[in-house]
């Protein structure tokens, strides 16, 4: 059933905690003069009876209204001497807001000022809109004046059965066929607008507002356009805003939303009350299109756009929001006093960018309301700049190419600040610099690895001469490439070096390369030297006499002359070769040894194969400032408790290392070094090690940079983890560009491609001019690099990376960008990588399929599905989930997109060695399983919880199960028989007559023969919410304690006292000796608690009392203490206390007369009550021993105000605490809470 909209409301005010002031419409009238207030505040009174929007009160259970009366202080009679006072009070009242379960629907205040009467009221929208504010004035001006002649106000007659009309109105709306919605917005897709902050940041609709006047010039330019082309003032505007929208998010098609009147017939005209709808307009901007065109395409789709306004158009999303008011007819007086009407800022947004007009006789106000934890304010400064910056073009130049709008002087003024390439640094060239630092400190050892002696800088220096001589006498001249495949070790730098001296360059040539490619590279680049091993050069050295240079001459390379190519994967299947020279290499050098900065008492550790540019950072950058560097061979890059040791033992002050081995060395244990300087770079900076690397060193930095512009073009410095990743600013002699798919410049902020010039500029592809003409391109006079990346720059100047321009596809009609559904999927707690790809295994039918890597077994696809499908619209979701194993990557570290495994090969797999059932039980189980988990087939050797399955999916599933074979079935039996063919068969013998042996306490894994821990249940009676721990406690034999009378049998009254003696009979069955570990959440810390002090006056072992979220049962609660409440509040939606506890014992003493199982709805809600009971009554008793308690997060009052939630008075020994930010009635599922309790078990 579809809600009406003023039902959508209340339902959003109610789930939207963070602001009383969601939909509250607070206005001033100002009137120029005073007014009598007697007469005004008659006048408001004899309104609220006229109209029966002023006697409502909200019916918050039914989203509903009820009608009462009029409330008697609905209007209230202020005075201040000046408008500072006024305007405070103002601001207060907008923050109260309206609680729909307690106050009222609106307040009106009278306020007098000196010269000066308003008239301030705020009302709730679900019972007002704009219109109704216009038709309030209206009425206010007849009444007031009517009643100051003593007459009675005419007004028209009012319908008692106008609300009634409207509604059959609304209804005859629905005639329009799905379809016609379907067609009409067919296409368009999510505005990609760029946030101010980290797309993981708790988002509200919490918002702040910029303003805007018009000038009256402009405003006379822009109403003589839209008169001499026909063009109203809302589309020319709006279309404005869409132009807008376009420029800073780069999408072409969106949908932006307009409020529109609502009111189909004169009477509605008349009524008060909240008529509004919603219009959203889909916007469709071409490449090519002039201004002029797309003013003609509003007007020939607006029409639609407010017809279908009139249906819940609940599947159409939008992201902008256009609002327009004309006041130009509307000059408002009472008794010929002039008002102006102030729309006061609610501080709640409707969207990611609302932008409000207003238009009267002085011209056009305006102004952007925004989110605060979307954008900032001086981003959305310059936006407005822009927006106005568009109109002023549109006007002037109407057929012009909208898309194709340069940028403007307020952008350059930007572009010299942010972007200024510094020419005039000194290059300074590192042969030179190697060879001073030689003669400053000859023996310093300048590098070092694993074999015991290091290489000082006089050996490096001598020996690099040698190896220098020695290409010469193998024929190599200036400009020849030598290809190198060399272990690391501190040789490989005398052979870099020795290469740069004898006027060639390098090509790294990884070993662990295929044959095939490194065949494929060897003779792309024309080789004229390999160097496989050091063997001849050794003999060489040793027999030559380096003492007589004779013919040999080193030679000093040239800025143009090439220092190495570094061959990166093409597009064709081929790799291709990037050549860098020796000008761009001292430009990066230069540039990296100011920021991130590095001296000669700094220690790197290098890690990374020369194949991958970064080395180049590693290798040469200690070297120019006088540093040492370690080389890590290959298996100690690969080991991270080799680097932990490498990093601690050499005393390592800077690491440069790929996100993957940051994490290596975090999952490891590393405990990090306070003076560690680490740069971080290749790929995306994920948050979730950020916070942990900031902990563990000095600095961090994110680097970025392809290797067509030599290593990093940009850094950053990041301090906070949680703000915005961005990768900062240029590095020096570089710049930066954002420009749109024609290569026309980008406004700062708005998304494009990243182009980059400058300094590190290489000079293309080796033997690939075709390719090089495509990526370096002549832009804005200069030569620039087509990174393929998109991004924009922030209104601070920092270049934020969004990932690649080729990652969108187009599936059912929605272009979606698969990096938003991988980002949330790794999001997930559990999930190590995802990747989304897009398949047609069967022509026409395209499925997004997201492969997952994750260590966790608890990590099912309902879990999934359920988590992003509360981020992702529904278009999203991916058609298939597959858990794999590890997620391919190529030799170059990226995803292997064709060795991801078919989802149909492993399909048919499945149904080649899986077996459906053919029993009636079997085959009514998997009907039940089938239907409630929503899949196409079940087979026998399915796991419940493997397909998909949860507690709350399980309840369910039994419930029809029971009902189904009329059978008392305890939901403990799915631990036991998770699997289909051992459930069918043991249902089908208690079908048959078979007695159960219930038992409380269940296994809940195969565990055998380790430390034992108990699960009590909660207030439901079961343990199935503590599934989340079982697999994963593989150090633990794990076992969960249910209440008696789950199974239906035995359903009475039991203290918490005589449960817990019951429970611990039953564990000394399992274990006679300790140590125990007791844990319960809610009730069920209750019932540990308890067999914890029998335990201890016994003489048995505690090893831990664990509680999730328990409170010290109290006889009077304090309002704000929600959260100990739930359990009260569950157990009242059953009934009336003691009225409803005997009607269903008295229902359960039926069912057992006729030897019937009592429904599971009706067992469960008694079995609920009779735990409850046993909650209120317990009194707990002293305990000798210690507690952990993981808990929610401290309140203002009430027992959750206090640290120990009153286990303080109890607990004699030591309580830790741990907090987590999660629901009361749901702590227990969640993973932040297992992931805790998991690590403190670990202690053990």
């Amino acid at each position: 059933m579809r809600a009406n909209p003023q039902q959508r409301l209340i339902l959003i005010k109610e789930l939207s905690k963070k602001s009383k002031s969601y939909f509250s419409i607070p206005l001033s009238c100002v009137f120029r003069s005073n007014l009598d207030l007697d007469l005004l505040e008659k006048s408001l009174k004899f309104i609220f009876e006229r109209h029966d929007i002023f006697k409502v009160k909200i019916d918050t259970n039914q989203y509903d209204f009820k009608l009462g009366s009029v409330d008697s202080n609905a209007v209230v009679t202020l005075s201040f001497q000046n408008k500072d006072q006024y305007q405070s009070f103002i601001e207060e009242d907008m923050e109260k807001g309206f609680d729909l379960r307690s106050d009222g629907l609106y307040r009106f205040f009278l306020i007098d000022l000196p010269e000066q009467t308003i008239v301030y009221f705020n009302i709730h929208h679900v019972i007002w809109d704009g219109t109704s504010s216009t038709q309030f004035l209206i009425e206010l001006k007849k009444v007031y004046e009517a009643l100051k002649q003593d007459l009675e106000p005419k007004l028209p007659i009012l319908s008692p059965s106008r609300y009634e009309n409207y509604q059959k109105k609304l209804e005859s709306f629905k005639s329009f066929k799905e379809s016609e919605v379907d067609h009409f917005y067919e296409g368009q897709t999510k505005l990609n607008l760029s946030s101010d902050f980290p797309a993981n940041s708790d988002f509200s609709n919490l918002s702040n507002m910029s303003h805007f006047k018009m000038s009256s010039d402009k405003f006379e330019d822009l109403q003589q356009f839209c008169e001499g082309s026909k063009f109203s003032l809302f589309d020319f505007l709006h279309a404005c805003f869409s132009v807008l929208l376009y420029r800073y998010s780069g999408n072409r098609e969106f949908n932006i939303a307009s409020p529109v009147l609502g009111r189909y017939s004169r009477e509605d005209l008349l009524s008060l009350g909240f008529y509004v709808r919603t219009s959203i307009y889909p916007c469709r901007l071409n490449t090519g299109e002039s201004f002029l065109r797309l003013l003609e395409s509003y007007q020939e789709n607006s029409m639609k756009a407010r017809e279908l306004a009139k249906l819940p158009l609940d599947g159409v999303g939008f992201q902008a929001f256009f609002m327009y008011q004309d006041f130009r007819s509307r000059v408002f007086e009472i008794d010929k006093v002039s008002m102006k009407r102030i729309h006061h800022n609610n501080g709640i947004s409707q969207s990611q960018l609302d932008l409000w007009i207003s238009v009267d006789g002085d011209g056009i106000e305006g102004g952007f309301q925004y989110p605060k934890t979307f954008f900032k304010p001086s981003t959305i400064e310059l936006m407005q700049k822009e927006y106005l910056s568009i109109i002023d073009h549109l006007i002037s130049q109407p057929e012009s190419e909208y898309c194709d709008l340069g940028t403007n002087s307020y952008q350059d003024e930007l572009n010299n600040v942010f972007f200024q390439r510094d020419e005039n640094f000194l290059q300074k060239d590192f042969l030179d610099q190697l060879r001073e630092n030689c003669e400053k400190f000859p023996d310093k050892i300048a590098v070092y690895d694993q074999a015991s002696k290091g290489l000082s800088y006089r050996e490096l220096e001598q020996r690099s001469d040698q190896f220098a001589q020695f290409l010469q006498g193998k024929g190599l001249n200036r400009g020849d490439i030598v290809g190198v495949a060399l272990e690391r070790k501190k040789e490989l730098l005398i052979v870099l070096l020795g290469i740069w001296k004898s006027g060639c360059a390098y090509l790294p040539l990884d070993t662990s390369f295929p044959q095939q490619r490194l065949d494929f590279i060897i003779q792309d680049s024309g080789l004229n030297f390999i160097i496989e091993d050091l063997d001849e050069f050794e003999v060489y050295s040793k027999e030559s006499d380096f003492s007589k240079v004779g013919d040999f001459k080193l030679i000093n390379p040239n800025p143009e002359d090439l220092a190495y190519i570094i061959y990166t994967s093409g597009t064709t299947g081929n790799p291709k070769g990037v050549k860098i020279g020796f000008s761009q290499l001292n430009n990066f050098l230069e540039s990296m040894h100011l920021t991130p900065g590095m001296d000669q008492k700094d220690r790197l550790l290098a890690v990374t194969t020369i194949s991958f540019d970064i080395s180049i950072l590693e290798l040469f950058l200690p070297l120019k400032v006088g540093a040492s560097l370690y080389i890590c061979s290959t298996e100690e890059a690969k080991n991270p408790q080799k680097l932990s040791s490498l990093i601690d033992e050499n005393n390592i002050t800077l690491m440069q290392a790929t996100p993957v081995t940051w994490r290596l060395l975090l999952n490891f244990g590393w405990k990090g070094k306070e003076n560690l300087k680490i740069l971080c770079g290749g790929e995306k900076l994920p948050r979730e090690i950020i916070e942990s690397l900031l902990t563990k060193s000095e600095s961090l930095w994110n680097m970025y940079g392809p290797t067509e512009t030599t290593v990093w073009s940009t850094c950053k410095r990041i301090s906070d983890p949680k703000e915005l990743i961005t990768v900062g600013k240029p590095i020096l002699g570089t710049k930066i560009r954002i420009a749109d798919y024609n290569l026309n410049e980008k406004v700062l902020g708005a998304v494009g491609e990243i182009l980059i010039s400058g300094a590190g500029l290489s000079e293309g592809y080796l033997n690939r001019e075709k390719l090089t003409t495509e990526k370096f391109i002549q832009f804005d006079g200069e030569r620039f690099y087509r990174t393929g990346d998109q991004g924009r720059v922030s209104s601070w100047g920092d270049l934020i990376c969004l990932g690649r321009l080729d990652h969108q596809v187009k599936v059912r009609g929605f272009r979606i960008e698969l990096g938003d559904i991988e980002f949330q999927l790794s999001s997930l707690d559990g999930v190590n990588q995802a990747v989304v790809t897009v398949r047609e295994d069967i022509q026409g039918d395209k499925k997004l399929v997201a492969y997952i890597q994750s260590e966790n077994p608890q990590l099912n696809e309902q879990w999934i599905r359920d988590s992003i499908g509360l981020k992702l619209p529904k278009y999203m979701i991916p058609d298939i989930l597959m858990l794999i194993e590890k997620i391919p990557m190529t030799l170059n570290g990226k995803v292997d997109t064709k060795s991801l495994p078919n989802p149909m090969d492993e399909r048919v797999k499945l149904e080649e060695i899986s077996t459906k059932p053919t029993t009636k039980f079997e085959k009514t189980i998997a009907r039940i399983w089938q239907e409630e988990l929503k899949l196409p087939q079940v087979y026998l050797e399915d796991n419940f919880f493997m397909i998909g399955g949860n507690s709350l999916a399980a309840a369910s599933v039994f419930q029809k199960i029971a009902k189904e074979f009329e059978l008392n079935l305890e939901l403990s039996m799915l631990y036991e028989y998770p699997n289909l063919t051992l459930l069918a068969a043991e249902i089908e013998a208690l079908k048959k007559g078979k007695q159960r042996d219930f038992k409380n306490i269940i296994a809940m894994n195969s565990v055998k023969d380790k430390k034992k821990i108990f699960f009590f249940h909660a207030i439901g009676g079961n343990t199935l919410n503590y599934r989340i721990f079982a697999e994963e406690l593989t150090d633990f034999e794990v076992y969960g304690v249910n209440s008696t009378g789950v199974d239906g049998y035995n359903l009475r009254s039991y203290s918490i006292e005589a449960m817990a003696e019951n429970y611990l009979r039953q564990i000394l069955e399992i274990s006679k000796r300790g140590p125990y570990f007791l844990v319960g959440g809610s009730l069920g810390g209750l019932i540990a608690f308890e067999v914890a002090r029998l335990m201890r006056m016994r003489g048995l072992e505690v090893a831990s009392l664990i509680m999730f979220d328990t409170s010290v049962p109290q006889r009077k609660r304090s309002k704000v203490d929600a959260e100990s409440r739930q359990e009260e509040k569950s157990f009242r939606t059953f009934g009336w206390d003691q009225l409803r506890r005997r009607f269903l014992a008295l229902v359960n003493i039926i069912y057992r007369f006729f030897d019937k199982p009592m429904p599971m709805h009706l067992r469960v809600a008694l079995l609920e009550f009779y735990n409850f009971l046993a909650l209120k009554r317990y009194r707990p008793g002293s305990y000798l021993g210690e507690m952990y308690l993981i808990r929610i997060p401290k309140k203002e009052a009430g027992i959750y105000s206090k640290e120990f939630l009153g286990w303080e008075d109890y607990i004699k020994g030591e309580i830790q605490v741990d907090y987590v930010d999660a629901p009361h009635d749901h702590f227990i599922e969640s993973r932040d809470v297992a992931k805790i309790f998991k690590d403190y078990l670990n202690r053990f």
